[in-house]
């Protein structure tokens, strides 16, 4: 028996950025999912296959500056399987199986490092940006930095293209 396989895309924010996808059981494809009434190419969110009933195996190639966050396969409207995998459910004879792989634009993280002169805990033009800040970025909850650096002369690091999530940051050697 054969079954139906649905694959779509699922991004936030909204964009027009195509994302390829390489299914093992057909020629490889593109997918987008634009806002509302933004549509500019010839992609849609999703792409149907009638399929043998078995395993089958799909492949996303996350674009840069984006993280596939999650794939969410439902059939008949139940979760049947949920976490970033290739390997889909099996698909049985006469389903029909959505899988939505979710996406999400990296975020930019900024430190900013200053002597609160106005003592009003908001960086503003009063007061002094400081150099020579070792700052560090840790994932939440883990005890190696993920990243280290010393803030220039403006005070401020910025860490782009971060995949989302809770991060805290711990700043040493303040020169007051």
């Amino acid at each position: 028996g054969s079954g139906v396989l649905i694959i779509e895309v699922d991004v936030a924010p909204k964009s027009i950025q195509n994302f390829k996808f390489s299914p093992e059981f057909a020629t490889e494809f593109y997918l987008d999912d634009e806002a509302a009434g933004a549509q500019r190419d010839i992609y849609t969110r999703t792409k149907s296959f009638t399929l043998a009933a078995g395993y089958h195996n799909v492949t996303e190639n996350t674009p840069y500056s984006y993280f596939l966050m999650d794939v969410v396969c439902t059939s008949a409207g139940s979760v049947i399987q949920s976490g970033v995998a290739t390997a889909l459910p099996v698909l049985g004879s006469g389903q029909t199986v959505t899988c939505t792989f979710v996406n999400q634009r990296g975020i930019t993280i900024r430190s900013q490092s200053y002597n609160d002169l106005s003592k009003n805990r908001m960086y503003d033009q009063a007061d002094a940006a400081l150099a020579g800040v070792e700052t560090k970025l840790f994932v939440t909850e883990q005890n190696t930095p993920l990243l280290t650096e010393t803030t220039p002369n403006s005070g401020a690091i910025d860490w782009s293209y971060r995949k989302p999530g809770p991060y805290t940051i711990c700043a040493s050697n303040w020169p007051l």
